[in-house]
């Protein structure tokens, strides 16, 4: 049987590591750290910024406090941050989507190439650029893009009013 983690956590600063069970972490005082999340992952601030590193399920991230720098998310991420830029880097072959936003900074997605999805994205404070292929759907925008990659699948949205959007190719698959 799975072992199943659930801790809501108040202070300043919350770095939970190697948990294969769910995490959920929330603080208004301070910036929350996750490494090693075999589950799902929910962490909330609004006093500082979230970094995860490395989750096996979903993920819903939020803060008003900074940013969010996601690496390695294996399953559905929801990240959004109102003090500062998001960026999620999902691991090769992850075709989940989900909605990364921004209203206080940049959003950047490094995303596999060979992934299926949907793709949405605009931006009010800057560009849409992408270095992975996408068959746009519609009219071709400096501020937004709409379009398949590799004939769709699960949408991921993607929405900054405070800076640009940049989709770029995973890390492993730049290494190709």
């Amino acid at each position: 049987m799975a072992q199943r983690v659930e801790d809501t956590i108040d202070a300043a600063w919350t770095r939970p590591g190697r948990v294969r069970g769910t995490v959920v972490a929330n603080t208004s005082g301070g910036g929350i750290t996750v490494t090693d999340a075999g589950g799902s992952v929910r962490a909330d601030t609004s006093g500082g910024g979230i970094t995860i590193d490395s989750v096996g399920g979903d993920l819903r991230a939020s803060t008003s406090g900074g940013g969010v720098d996601v690496r390695g998310a294996r399953g559905r991420v929801e990240a959004n941050s109102s003090g500062g830029g998001v960026t999620v880097r999902f691991v090769t072959g992850n075709s989940s989507g989900g909605v990364v936003s921004s209203s206080g900074g940049p959003v950047r997605v490094e995303i596999d190439p060979a992934a299926r999805l949907s793709i949405d994205a605009s931006a009010s404070g800057g560009s849409v650029d992408s270095d992975v292929p996408i068959t746009i759907q519609g009219k071709v925008e400096h501020d937004s893009l709409r379009g398949e990659m590799n004939g769709g699948g699960p949408l991921l949205r993607l929405r900054s009013s405070g800076g640009g959007v940049r989709i770029a190719r995973t890390s492993e698959a730049a290494k190709r």
